[in-house]
């Protein structure tokens, strides 16, 4: 999705490709960022501790998502906050829709 959006946002301009490529990016940085967070060496199967680590993980993951959007804003001109916003929001959707549609109909195991 993340080289995927930009390639489909090019008709539109290069500044609207550019931000589509940002919001993806961030996206897939802040979900990398999260799954290490989460998934770290030490392998514990204590709820409250896997609980306490998601619930950090995805504040961190806001966290480095806002920073990171506020330092493309702060650093590049011209960027669409629209573009930039949508492309974050379909990198982060689309997957599960469309393994979802992919799978419809479908029964585990078959």
């Amino acid at each position: 999705m993340t080289l995927l959006l930009p390639i489909l946002a090019w008709p539109f301009g290069a500044s609207i490709a550019l931000s589509v490529l940002i919001g993806a990016g961030v996206c897939l940085v802040a979900n990398l960022a999260f799954a290490h967070w989460v998934l770290r060496g030490d392998e514990t199967s204590d709820v409250k501790v896997l609980g306490a680590r998601l619930y950090g993980a995805e504040i961190a993951k806001l966290g480095l998502t806002l920073t990171l959007f506020a330092v493309s804003f702060a650093t590049l001109e011209g960027l669409s906050p629209l573009a930039l916003i949508a492309a974050y929001f379909a990198a982060q959707v689309l997957p599960a829709v469309l393994a979802s549609v992919a799978g419809a109909g479908q029964t585990p195991g078959s």
